[in-house]
């Protein structure tokens, strides 16, 4: 297969974090009725479409110290497994990408997770599952219209901050989700272990 699908869906994945980093801590909240698909709900287990709905972080992580060599948060062994032996690369949007584009790291040090639930809230995303990546909580999604070779994992590092794998698969031989959970989950370790 040619290279060019995996770029241009690396390029919708970079158009859906620049989603993220859009979001503004000052948006004006949103009253259960504004919010698209929201349900009244009176324990800690609010609707997840609602700003400020994510859940919260019980052992936050640093990572302004990591942004400074974010390439080098994606352990090489991890890469390794999928047969990407090339070195990241930074892009002009500060997004690491490795093989073309076919996985790509961003760092959002001012974004936590409630960013991707208003997003949610807005109906950017086709596919959206809440979860937990190495005892943080992350969001596996599908952004709007993409190719179904592509999945976008956000971890909530602290409450406002997060991390976004983002991963395409050209020969459709591997689920595009499990590969960024699992390397997902290798990022947290690390960032962990310093």
């Amino acid at each position: 297969m040619s290279w060019r699908s995996p770029i241009t869906v690396a390029i919708a994945a970079v158009a859906c974090l620049g989603l993220l980093a859009g979001c503004s801590d000052e948006d004006p909240p949103q009253n259960d009725d504004q919010a698209s698909g929201a349900q009244p709900s009176a324990g800690p287990q609010a609707p997840a479409q609602q700003p400020g709905q994510a859940p919260k972080v019980d052992k936050p992580l640093d990572i302004a110290q990591a942004a400074r060599s974010k390439c080098s948060l994606m352990p090489e062994e991890a890469l390794a497994e999928l047969g990407i032996t090339d070195a990241g690369t930074e892009n002009d949007f500060g997004v690491c990408m490795w093989d073309t584009g076919t996985v790509s790291l961003t760092l959002h040090e001012n974004k936590g997770l409630d960013a991707v639930y208003q997003m949610r809230a807005d109906g950017r995303f086709d596919a959206f599952e809440p979860g937990e990546i190495a005892g943080y909580p992350s969001v596996t999604t599908t952004p709007q219209k993409s190719p179904t070779a592509a999945c976008s994992v956000f971890v909530g590092v602290s409450d406002t901050a997060s991390f976004t794998v983002a991963v395409t698969d050209s020969d459709g031989q591997k689920d595009p989700c499990d590969v960024a959970e699992d390397l997902s989950e290798a990022v947290v370790e690390k960032l962990a272990n310093g």
